[in-house]
């Protein structure tokens, strides 16, 4: 959960805790692992998100990891 704390956007591939983490908080993006069209999706979809709901989802994981 450290990259929860950071108020940042996440983008994870969905083996581990971190995608699970992410996910559960509303906190980023989630990509199929070893899968380049995925993450590059996931990339994709953060930005055109815009700064606000990338801000909006970093501020999610901080609150997810100060909560849990």
């Amino acid at each position: 959960q450290a990259c929860l704390a950071l108020a940042s956007l996440i983008i994870a591939s969905r083996a581990g805790d971190v995608a699970e983490d992410a996910q559960e908080a509303g906190a980023g993006w989630v990509a199929r692992p070893e899968d380049p069209a995925s993450i590059a999706e996931a990339i994709r979809a953060a930005y055109a998100a815009g700064p606000d709901e990338r801000n909006r989802r970093g501020r999610s994981g901080y609150r997810y990891n100060m909560e849990n």
